[in-house]
């Protein structure tokens, strides 16, 4: 599926969870009775009204949960501190909603009921002091907790995995064709004695932030963080103009483009190694309880054992001839030969293929 497609899809699902989830709230308070109250004039209205608001305040308050989320909240909390990221989302969803709440009590009030602005006004305050919006407020905080974890592990698991997960699909080994990225960080070693570990974290942890945002709007699935190395992957099926090049470039160009803060902050910039290959592995559920999705196959081995040759053949980027067949379009790069691997107990050999010089 197309990335803009798939995003407009989400974001869509995202309206629709809070629409639900606000009418939801109105059908528990209001299940069996005939009118509702208004705290300001004790005027009787239905609670027809009470869904009307509730839609309408579920489409707005979805509206910002998808600004804060994608784009107000990396802003703040890079202008304060990642650290705080957690405490900045805490604070920032109730006064989403408590904005919201405002915003429909003062456009309904005044545009259908035929308020003044201050009867408008007064009616807002006396609602928000009132029991019903301290509930509300609670029920609408802990949607989004919902909603925020449910994201977090789609995009952890990525999408196709995710919806396997949630059917149960991996509780049995199941054969797919894959396409795996190993992206290694350059002269690691000598980074980490000259930062010394806390920082070294700091130092990683900022670079795996910074490839992830690069890679957003391409369809992958973070496999594992192994030391200083991601590995993802992706369905090969979708894979049909080298889209492991085109990610490989967007990261380069990432950290290119915070090199000032790298020197800043760590004294250093970072670069990546990657090694690209794709095959038939088996996927399932591993350890108790099925909690960690797992790969098997020779792929892994070979995808790993490109890292080691990157040096060697003074490429930044390696694949083999298996990822190379699977692409039908290759107008966007130039492939060079490099050289032959062949994996220990294993007949056939891999061909080696490469594009740029090492950094």
């Amino acid at each position: 599926m197309n990335s803009k497609i798939s995003i407009w899809w989400e974001y869509t699902a995202i309206l629709l969870f809070f629409v639900g989830g606000c009418n939801l709230f109105v059908y528990f308070k209001t299940a069996g009775l005939t009118d509702i109250f208004s705290n300001l004039d004790n005027r009787p209205f239905p609670p027809a009204e009470a869904h009307i608001k509730a839609t309408l305040g579920g489409l707005l308050y979805g509206i910002k949960v998808i600004w804060f989320e994608s784009r107000g909240l990396p802003w703040i909390s890079g202008l304060l501190n990642r650290n705080y990221r957690r405490v900045i989302w805490v604070v920032g969803i109730p006064l989403l909603i408590f904005s919201t709440v405002i915003q429909i009590q003062l456009f309904y009030d005044i545009a259908i009921r035929g308020m003044s602005l201050k009867q408008a006004f007064d009616a807002s305050l006396a609602f928000i002091s009132s029991g019903i919006f301290l509930s509300f407020l609670v029920h609408c905080f802990f949607l989004s907790i919902a909603l925020s974890f449910i994201r977090q592990l789609r995009i952890y698991f990525g999408e196709t995995v995710f919806l396997n997960y949630l059917t149960g699909k991996y509780a049995n080994p199941l054969v797919e064709e894959r396409t795996f990225m190993f992206l290694d960080l350059n002269g690691s070693t000598s980074i980490a004695e000259k930062l010394g570990h806390v920082k070294y974290s700091r130092f990683l942890n900022k670079c795996f932030d910074d490839t992830l945002d690069a890679l957003e709007g391409f369809h992958f699935e973070v496999y594992q963080f192994v030391g200083d190395e991601v590995v993802i992957t992706w369905e090969t099926q979708k894979d049909t103009s080298g889209t492991a090049i085109a990610m490989y470039r967007r990261v380069t160009e990432k950290l290119e483009n915070n090199k000032e803060h790298y020197k800043r902050i760590f004294g250093i910039v970072p670069t990546f190694k990657a090694g690209v290959s794709c095959g038939k592995v088996s996927a399932t559920m591993v350890g108790k309880s099925g909690r960690h999705i797992a790969y098997h196959g020779d792929v892994l081995n070979t995808t790993a054992r490109l890292l080691g040759q990157c040096k060697k053949l003074g490429r930044s980027i390696l694949f083999t001839d298996f990822y190379l067949n699977k692409i039908s379009n290759q107008t966007n790069f130039n492939a060079e030969h490099l050289a032959e691997l062949r994996l220990r107990g294993k007949k056939t050999k891999s061909q080696i293929y490469g594009i740029g010089a090492i950094t």
